[in-house]
């Protein structure tokens, strides 16, 4: 079975990239974050040299590095610690893409500063959105109506967090 992919466009056998050990670490690390899989792959694209593929080797030590991050959902940054929900890492992924789709953003890319970076942004627009309806709470814990209404998008990545809070109920 030949397949394509979507980031450069290069044709190749599934049982070539199944074979190949690297290849087949970075598959396993880009399914491991399902639903940051998608993202991550195209993000990986930013990656990839003009005149040249991007190397399975590579693939991976570029998942390597992100996938702590992402699965603690804590990253440390110029010395500091910021915690980065799945949520944020989603939005961070989404508006880097948007940002070479826009031309704001040179490919190929080097390191993870740019992603990190727009990371911490989203974690504490998140945390915002969280502190804003936490204190929109009535003491029954029923959400009273809030000084200023949150955005749609607010109020969806608040519910996500207050979900995740009460573990995942």
């Amino acid at each position: 079975m030949r397949i394509r992919c979507p980031a450069c466009g290069a044709q190749m056998s599934l049982d070539a990239v199944v074979e190949d050990s690297a290849a087949a670490r970075a598959l396993t690390l880009a399914l491991e974050l399902h639903p940051l899989g998608g993202l991550l792959i195209r993000y990986l694209g930013l990656f990839r040299p003009a005149q040249s593929k991007l190397s399975w080797p590579r693939v991976a030590t570029l998942l390597g590095e992100l996938l702590p991050f992402i699965q603690q959902q804590r990253l440390e940054r110029d010395g500091r610690t910021h915690d980065v929900p799945h949520c944020a890492w989603a939005a961070a992924l989404e508006k880097t893409l948007a940002a070479r789709d826009g031309g704001a953003l040179r490919t190929p890319l080097k390191t993870h500063g740019y992603l990190l970076e727009v990371a911490i942004a989203e974690a504490a627009r998140v945390h915002a959105a969280g502190v804003l309806l936490a204190g929109a709470l009535d003491q029954g814990g029923n959400v009273a109506a809030p000084a200023r209404p949150l955005s749609n998008t607010a109020q969806a990545i608040a519910k996500l967090e207050e979900r995740k809070q009460r573990g995942g109920q």
